[in-house]
């Protein structure tokens, strides 16, 4: 004989629905009026996890990063505030784990970046940005970098941001 228990089907409803069938059942259960039955809206059916970092030690997320791409550290630094916080800061720690991505993965550049310009400025100006940092001109060879300025854009918004 089979269980009907197994074989019925269940449906995972959104989250208002949820809330209104709550509502209207608890009615008939505890005699109070729906005005005064509110649920939160923090009442979801995946309660909200800690991201990796606070729940690590955070050497062993620091060794995490030190195996990934520039790119796929720039998507980490994306997925919440304390990785972009983490990740992006002027520590020593975050300038180590952006400089042995771009050595142990990028062919260019290998020097240092100059004085004033944190590793992930550096790495992003010379390999992934190659558009006008101002206008945001996209057309190919129509922005350069300048490295005294420390900043890639075209000749039009050179002009007009500087003094001769």
């Amino acid at each position: 004989m089979i269980n009907p228990a197994l074989t019925s089907t269940t449906t995972i409803l959104p989250t208002h629905s949820i809330e209104k069938f709550l509502s209207s059942n608890n009615n008939y259960i505890n005699n109070t009026p729906p005005q005064q039955q509110r649920l939160t809206s923090s009442m979801t059916l995946f309660p909200p996890q800690q991201p990796l970092f606070v729940t690590s030690v955070p050497e062993i997320f620091t060794k995490i990063c030190e195996h990934l791409t520039p790119i796929e550290i720039f998507r980490l630094a994306n997925v919440c505030k304390q990785y972009r916080n983490f990740l992006c800061a002027s520590s020593v720690i975050s300038q180590n784990i952006w400089r042995t991505s771009r050595m142990k993965f990028l062919t260019y550049p290998r020097l240092s970046p100059p004085q004033g310009m944190d590793e992930k400025k550096y790495i992003k100006i010379t390999n992934y940005d190659k558009s006008c940092e101002f206008c945001g001109n996209c057309e190919p060879a129509s922005s350069r970098l300048y490295w005294e300025f420390r900043v890639r854009c075209c000749d039009k918004c050179l002009l007009k941001r500087t003094k001769t």
